[in-house]
């Protein structure tokens, strides 16, 4: 018997005999299939439109969760341009769920702004939107439940040589921009490609500098070997896609110097919920930039923005506590399972600078636009050729 596809995901025999009867809602990439009154179940590793593992949730704990997702959306429509504002997200709370703990929305001030305007803005904050709570913090604030950083050093700043042959870790940009990290390979469209952060094509200073129908066409190079094109980009994500039509090749593979995982496919939204939810409780995830190495940390934040730049990351950024410096422009953030990578993120940048790494500036946070939200609305595959 053929595997049952429910929502465009396949269902394992044995999975589908599971849930037989269940409630079933179809929704792309986001389905979810609720095997009882007290538990929710979602995917939770997906490999190109495979289900690779399942997430259980208290049904509880799933319905906050959504309502925390709307609350978040109402704040940000009540704050609007409010200045002195830099970011939202959601965060964990002290409250309870199912046995979980749940969302606070929190808002992000300007560290750097000393004004008596922003101590407004936060005496103003309301302490809850629609029974979600509300805190505010400067950006420079630390989080709680990081786990130990993999410190580097800069003999472990490598991944910047010059090849055609690219894989996740990687050095890779434009020429006249400076270069970043690239991602890893994926498949859009059917076609082979390599994920980067689309500001290594233009100058994020200026906003108005570009858009992306001016990045469509630019030479991509591996340390000015030129290695493709850029075919797709989006500014306010954060991401861009180059193709091989200059020679490049996109192992599906991440440098991290030492194991090369493979990349297996992405981790869906509803599980990064979980562990932003319960930071403390959550699995290591792991980032590799050509600039600092491979980094370590828990997720912090899920639905994320950050205004202050000129990507949003659409309002669905990821942020962590690995590290970053310049350089590592769209570096991977993964998680492992059985040695293989799922991507998180689209990296693309670090808040909170607080040491060096290889000469550069590094931060102890870093965050970009969720793997999932590429998978769910640009078509784009991660491992869709690996064997599972």
């Amino acid at each position: 018997m053929s595997p049952k596809k429910v929502g465009g995901l396949e269902l394992t025999r044995r999975k589908a005999l599971s849930t037989l009867g269940a409630a079933v809602t179809m929704s792309g990439l986001g389905t979810t299939v609720q095997a009882s009154e007290s538990k929710v179940d979602h995917p939770m590793l997906v490999s190109g439109d495979n289900v690779v593992k399942w997430l259980s949730v208290p049904a509880d704990w799933e319905q906050h969760r959504k309502h925390a997702i709307e609350a978040l959306g109402t704040a940000r429509d009540r704050l609007g341009t409010t200045p002195k504002v830099v970011g939202t997200e959601l965060e964990q709370s002290r409250d309870r769920y199912g046995g979980h703990n749940g969302f606070q929305i929190s808002v992000i001030l300007d560290k750097d702004d000393k004004s008596v305007q922003r101590e407004r803005v936060r005496n103003n904050l309301p302490e809850e939107v629609d029974d979600i709570p509300i805190s505010s913090r400067d950006s420079a604030e630390s989080f709680a439940g990081s786990c130990d950083d993999q410190d580097t050093v800069d003999d472990n700043c490598t991944n910047n040589e010059s090849t055609d042959t690219v894989q996740g870790g990687q050095n890779v940009g434009w020429v006249e921009q400076g270069n970043g990290t690239s991602c890893c390979g994926v498949k859009y469209n059917g076609e082979q490609c390599l994920l980067t952060a689309a500001h290594n094509f233009y100058n994020p200073g200026n906003c108005s500098s570009s858009d992306e129908n001016d990045l469509i066409g630019r030479v991509a190079d591996a340390a000015e070997e030129e290695i493709g094109e850029v075919i797709e980009a989006d500014i306010k994500g954060d991401w861009a896609l180059i193709d091989d039509s200059r020679g490049g090749d996109y192992p599906n593979e991440i440098d991290d110097n030492d194991e090369f995982p493979s990349v297996k496919g992405h981790v869906t939204k509803p599980t990064l919920d979980h562990w932003a939810s319960d930071s403390s409780n959550s699995p290591c995830v792991y980032n590799m930039g050509r600039q600092t190495g491979l980094t370590s940390g828990k997720i912090m934040n899920t639905n994320a923005n950050w205004t202050a730049i000129c990507s949003n990351m659409r309002n669905h950024g990821v942020r962590s506590r690995a590290n970053f410096a310049d350089g590592d422009s769209g570096s991977p953030t993964y998680h492992l399972e059985d040695g293989d990578a799922y991507i998180i993120s689209v990296t693309g940048y670090g808040y909170d600078p607080y040491g060096f790494a290889c000469g550069q500036k590094k931060s102890d946070k870093s965050g970009g636009i969720g793997a999932y939200w590429l998978a769910e609305n640009k078509n784009v595959k991660f491992g869709e050729n690996s064997t599972v």
